[in-house]
Order: C-alpha cells, then sequence, then structure tokens
C-alpha cells in the first residue's frame, strides 16, 4: 500500500519544493499575482489586453527585430495575424516583462511597462512631451494674443541640429505656439538642405515644385509678387488639400513677416459664431502666382477634429463672395459675415501680431492650419535691387515620424534576454 502512494507522495514532494522555491523570491511572486488571464486576454494591474492584442504585441526575437524597430515574423509578413489564437499559459513575470504561451503554439514575451514596449530612449519624453501635442490637441497648444519671449524665440540653427533631442525640442516649440525661427543657418544652405537636416522631409510637392522661389516685382498681377502689404492669411490648396507646415526662408533682400494667431485662441468667447464658421463652406476662387491656373475650391473657414479646432483656411483676397451668394441663403450669410468679421478683426488688430525681419541665414517655420501671416510693405533701398523669398512646405506627419520615432541603430527594446 505504501509502494502504491509513493507517486503521490513524490508529486506532494514536488510542489512543496516548488513552493519553497518560490518563497525565495516574493518579488517574482508578488508580480505574477498581477497578471491574470481573463475571458478576453489577459488582466495586468489595471491594464485588459485582448487575445489578439498580446498576440500583435508580442516582442521576442522571433516576432520583432530590436534593430530594426519593426515586426519580422512570418505572421506579420503575410497578413495572418492568427485572428483566432488566445492565450493559453502566463509564465514568467518581471518588471517590464511578461512571459506567454497561446494556442497557435507560440511562446513569447509581452511589454507591461512602457519602457519593455519602447525602450529606454526616448519613450518617457515621447510620452510626456510629444504625443498628445503630435496630435494637434488644443489643450497641448497655447494660443497667444501677443507678442512673448517664448512665442517669438530664435533658436540657433546649429545648436537645433546638433542632437536629435534639440531637434525635438524645437519641433515641439513650434507645434505648441505655431511658429519658430531659425537664425545662423550658413549661407551655402539650399531651403532642401535645411528640412533634411531637421529630418522633416520629404516636402510637399505643389504646382510651383517642391521650393517655391518667388521673385518680387513692382507691377504684379498677382498682389503676392509686389511690394504692397499682405493681409494675415492662411495658404490655400494647390493641387490638394493645403500643407500644415510652411517653411520660408529669405535668400535675398529683405522680409517683414507678420504674424498673427488663428481664430482658435478665440474659441471660448463666441461659441455660437465658432459653430457657424465650422459649418457653413465658404467659396474661393485664385490665380495661382506664376501661373494660369485658376483654382476653385469650397470649404469652411474651421475645421473640427471632435471637441478640437484642427485647421483654419482663410484667404481673404480669394473669397468668391459672388458665388457664396448662390449657394447659402440670406440668413445663413447674415451670420456667417457677422461670425468673420468679429474674429477677421482680431487677426488685424496689430497690437496681437509679431512683426520680424527676417535676415540672411534665418527662417520662419509657421503652421498653416493655425497661424495667420502676411507682411507689411517694403522698399527698395539701392539700385537694382532684388528681394527674394524661398516657401516649401512638409506635411504634419513627417513632424510626427520625427518626435516619435527611436534613435536609429538603437535597441529598441530593454534587453529582454535578461527576463
Amino acid at each position: 500500500m505504501l509502494l502504491s502512494r509513493l507517486p503521490k507522495l513524490k508529486h506532494i514532494l514536488a510542489s512543496t519544493k516548488e513552493l519553497l522555491l518560490r518563497s525565495h523570491s516574493p518579488s517574482e511572486r508578488h508580480l505574477s499575482d498581477r497578471v491574470k488571464l481573463t475571458e478576453h486576454g489577459i488582466r495586468d494591474n489595471d491594464r485588459d489586453l485582448l487575445h489578439v492584442e498580446t498576440r500583435n504585441m508580442c516582442c521576442c526575437e522571433t516576432c520583432f527585430g530590436k534593430h530594426s524597430h519593426q515586426k519580422t515574423g512570418q505572421s506579420f509578413r503575410t497578413g495572418n495575424l492568427h485572428p483566432g489564437a488566445k492565450v493559453t499559459d502566463i509564465g514568467k513575470v518581471s518588471e517590464h516583462y511578461v512571459s506567454l504561451t497561446w494556442s497557435d503554439g507560440h511562446t513569447g514575451l509581452v511589454a507591461r511597462t512602457i519602457r519593455g514596449e519602447y525602450g529606454p530612449e526616448p519613450v518617457p519624453t515621447i510620452l510626456d512631451k510629444y504625443l498628445d501635442l503630435s496630435m494637434r490637441y488644443n489643450r497641448c497648444q497655447e494660443f497667444w494674443s501677443a507678442k512673448t519671449d517664448k512665442n517669438s524665440k530664435v533658436f540657433d540653427y546649429n545648436t537645433v541640429i546638433s542632437s536629435v533631442g534639440n531637434t525635438r525640442d524645437f519641433l515641439a516649440h513650434y507645434m505648441i505656439h505655431g511658429i519658430g525661427f531659425l537664425t545662423g543657418i550658413p549661407a551655402n544652405k539650399e531651403m532642401l538642405d535645411i528640412i533634411a537636416d531637421l529630418k522633416c522631409g520629404p516636402i510637399r510637392e505643389t504646382i510651383f515644385g517642391g521650393v517655391d522661389v518667388v521673385r518680387f516685382k513692382p507691377n504684379p498681377a498677382n498682389a503676392g509678387y509686389g511690394s504692397g502689404s499682405l493681409a494675415g492669411h492662411t495658404d490655400l490648396n494647390y493641387y490638394y488639400q493645403s500643407s500644415s507646415m510652411l517653411w520660408r526662408t529669405r535668400l535675398r533682400e529683405e522680409i517683414v513677416s507678420g504674424l498673427t494667431p488663428s481664430q482658435q485662441s478665440q474659441k471660448s468667447e463666441k461659441r455660437d459664431q465658432t459653430t457657424l464658421i465650422s459649418c457653413a463652406e465658404c467659396q474661393y476662387t485664385t490665380v495661382s502666382p506664376g501661373t494660369d491656373n485658376d483654382v476653385r475650391s469650397h470649404h469652411t473657414l474651421m475645421t473640427m477634429l471632435g471637441e478640437d479646432i484642427f485647421q483654419i483656411s482663410d484667404n481673404p483676397w480669394s473669397t468668391d463672395t459672388p458665388l457664396a451668394t448662390y449657394t447659402l441663403d440670406l440668413e445663413t450669410r447674415r451670420q456667417w459675415w457677422e461670425a468673420y468679421l468679429y474674429y477677421r478683426a482680431k487677426v488685424e488688430d496689430q497690437s496681437r501680431w509679431i512683426m520680424r525681419k527676417l535676415e540672411g541665414g534665418e527662417v520662419v517655420v509657421l503652421d498653416n492650419f493655425r497661424v495667420y501671416h502676411g507682411r507689411k510693405e517694403f522698399g527698395r533701398t539701392e539700385h537694382g535691387q532684388e528681394r527674394m523669398v524661398g516657401t516649401a512646405y512638409v506635411n504634419w506627419n513627417h513632424l510626427q515620424r520625427v518626435l516619435l520615432s527611436p534613435v536609429e541603430a538603437e535597441p529598441c527594446f530593454l534587453e529582454t534576454e535578461k527576463h
């Protein structure tokens, strides 16, 4: 009878030994208690993950390249993401990772923390400073109504490009205030070189090409080419939707740039009017500078993204008022003009402007979805003097890439083999 009970005793002894061994690792036992299987996947503290999410988040050496910063497993290359795979077992749990086994037979690692998921750099900075900002959430942006030391700050070009951190800080400043000034740019630097140095490319092509070099004329057909003042505006679409990031540099002689805040800064003052100008569509007609292209478009002056004001499209000399009288009823037009003139008065209030004369080796970067830009009158100081400005556009998502991407050639994860 004793012999018949031996296997059972061996099992009890083995279990006791395992418990004794575990008793020497109280922190490990404490961590393992935090990860539980659920009907839908796993729960780690207060964070719930679906089965399909855990399988898609596996960061073992088979599924994810530490230096390539992308999923490398066969399932991700073929698109077969094992939709039916479920977590069948929870293995070792450490501070940053948990080992899981799925019903498809794979055993791997899923990160429990942000640092485990993205590595020691640059994630804490990303989440604290950049992630919400890159989504254009109004709560992360500063809507200025006057020039301040912060919104008019001038950055040294060589310092900005000297490190990834400095570049990100400059772009974050631009995202917060909608404007950024760079100085100290070497004379041999072209616009393409500058944008490449800040890793913000590729440039958004328009009907003017990649970089539009505008030469100003005494009696131009288009006001943008003259020497007179130019009202505050945001650039409209050329081929398709206008770009969010506008780069402007002085190539020869002088530029006086007057910059005003967008209507976003008045969001809380006239809620009903804000609603109106974000619903009623405006009509626009313009002949693009230097071309014979007659561009017509219609869109709202303000575009909302949920509760956030996403984009301002306002170019007063291109508004097609006659066409609007055919497309909108009288009462809508009356209310629209009341709202528009209220906001336009804010834009034209010079106490709200930032004015800066760009010198050689300077660039201003503008948020074309948010900040009005224009110029004051200027005159020639010497016979034969020519005034030129270089302009280029970059998409917002290229800035997101710079802010949120890991540093190239550095491991994306912490040392997972130590798990």
